[in-house]
């Protein structure tokens, strides 16, 4: 999977692209819904 990122810039932003919209809504979610 190194080996791909390396290769692959813009599939590597991809993925910290679409990790950063996970973390987002998580944050969203935690503060949205009390546990």
């Amino acid at each position: 999977l190194d080996l791909f990122t390396a290769a692959n810039p813009l599939a590597n932003y991809g993925l910290l692209g679409v990790g950063g919209v996970v973390v987002a809504v998580a944050l969203v979610a935690g503060e949205a819904v009390p546990v």
